[in-house]
Parts: structure tokens; sequence; C-alpha cells
């Protein structure tokens, strides 16, 4: 497969990141998880990002809000200093630059959808914070992530009625754009978390079901009988799914079934081929950043 920059920093971060795993806590034909230098420290930790001689994470472990930080390795975890307004998903770093979900400025509906932001990172501070000139505040736009080369981004949105996968480009000015339309799910189920495995393959989360279950049927009468406006299908836990670009084309989302369970799985990270962070509700009733290596 195909690899960048990005994945030789991330080799080397894995090299450093093994031995810090100091527990196995599960394994199975498929699969081991360990506790990380994260989940053996604190609880309630979502959404890695690569950055520095770390991960940046979103964290409510000490706190009534989630709160964002920065956790090397080899020392204790930092504070980002950020707006509550701004601590709602995961992040994507460039460089300095920083993007992340917040509330819109404008209400809609009497409530305030979520929109990409784009600041600077420096010395544990956020700054200079604007949107996406692209989202429009009667929709959602959520949980942004970079491709490797940094030239693609990836976003959750509803924009057309749908909630979707949505690709970004950057133009010449580094103006970020839309590119293409990836995956539309069914009006009953959600997407979070996106994260490339490189830059023709991404992994997230859903709470997508094929049991054909119903639990919930919208209806409206009209003269002497009834009209079925909606139906709404009974969701599962967060799985973890994988869609490939191939030929040009992106092809249906496929369950990752070593890297899911019965509980919630709610994002991977991958560090190489078969080894990185993967988001999970399946230990101590609380979601948690672990380590796992697919066998």
């Amino acid at each position: 497969m195909k690899r960048s920059f990005y994945y030789l920093l991330a080799s080397i971060f894995l090299s450093v990141s093994v031995q810090a795993q100091k527990t196995l806590i599960y394994e199975s034909d498929e699969l081991r998880i360990y506790d990380t230098y994260i989940s053996e420290k604190s609880i309630d930790n979502l959404f890695p990002t690569f950055y520095k001689e770390g991960l940046l994470y979103v964290s409510g472990d000490d706190s009534r809000y989630y709160n964002l930080y920065y956790a090397p390795i080899d020392g204790e975890r930092e504070k980002i200093s950020i707006s509550t307004r701004f601590r709602l998903g995961g992040t994507a770093i460039k460089g300095n630059e920083i993007y992340f979900s917040g509330l819109a400025n404008k209400e809609f509906n009497y409530s305030k959808n979520l929109t990409v932001y784009k600041g600077l990172l420096e010395k544990n501070k956020v700054t200079k914070i604007k949107p996406l000139k692209f989202c429009k505040y009667q929709y959602m736009y959520a949980h942004p992530s970079l491709s490797p080369s940094g030239e693609k981004m990836v976003i959750v949105t509803n924009e057309r009625e749908r909630t979707h996968l949505l690709e970004l480009k950057q133009n010449e000015k580094g103006v970020w754009e839309k590119a293409g339309v990836i995956y539309i799910t069914h009006p009953s189920f959600d997407i979070i978390n996106p994260t490339y495995y490189n830059e023709d393959t991404i992994y997230f989360a859903s709470n997508y079901s094929n049991t054909g279950k119903v639990e919930n049927v919208v209806i409206e009468p009209e003269a002497d009988s009834i009209k079925v406006v909606d139906v709404i299908w009974e969701p599962t836990s967060y799985n973890i799914y994988r869609i490939e670009k191939i030929n040009g084309v992106w092809h249906v989302p496929k369950l990752v079934p070593e890297l899911s369970s019965d509980f919630d799985d709610l994002g991977v990270l991958f560090t190489n081929e078969s080894e990185g962070y993967l988001t999970t509700y399946r230990f101590d009733d609380i979601d948690n950043i672990y380590y796992f290596e697919i066998r």
C-alpha cells in the first residue's frame, strides 16, 4: 500500500509506543489489546491524533466538560487551552494548523449545529479560530481528519439532509473546498470519527445495522388511510468500518469484525498495517484509548 512521510513518522512513533504498552488486557485469535500510557493513567479518553512525540486527544476524565490534551509518551499530559465551545470531538493537525468541531456562530431551529473550525496551535493554546468558509450554519459539519499527505480532509456532514462522508481538497490559495461525497448512510444511522489509513482508505465508526429491525414508524393520516412518512431502523452499537477507493471510485463500506465488538467501538488510528490505537467502550464501562495488534 502507498506510504508517505506521515507513515515514516508513525513507524518511528510505533517503535517507541510499543514499549509504552505495559499490560495485555485482551487476546483472541484475531486481536490483542493493550493498556496504553493514556488508559493506565486516566479514563474517558477519545479520538487520538498523532502530534509531536505523542497523541492529541479529548478527555472528560477530570471535568464536567471534555478537554483537549497532548500526552507525550515519556511524560505527563498537558492541557490545551481552548474554549469549551470547541471541545467537541477529534482533531486534525497540519503543521501548527489544527482543525476541530465546534458550535456554529448562528442558531438554526433554536439550536446550534456543529461546524469545522481552523485554528493555530502554539504553546498549548489554540488561537485565530475561524470556521471553514464552505460551512453553512443550517447544517452539521464535524469529525475532521487529514490524509497522510495532508492534501485531503474527510469530514462528516448532513448538508444533503443525509449524514455522509465528504472529502475536501485545498486549492492553490490553501482554502479547503469540497471534492466529493464518499459515502451516504441511511437516515437512521450515524457516522463518527473517520480516519485515513492511506489516501484511498478510510476507517470510521457507525451504528449501522443490517438486521432489519424497525424501531419506529412515522405515519400521517391521509383521507381514509395512513401514509408511512418514515421508517426508523433500530441501530446497533458503534462498530468499525472500512471504505476504499478502487479505480477512482469509493466502494461500499465493509465491517471490520476483528476491531468491532458488542460494545461501542468509536474509531481507530493506525500506526502500521496491523497496529494502532482503538477508542472503545468495551473495558471498564467507559470510553478509553487502547493499543491493538491485529494477528
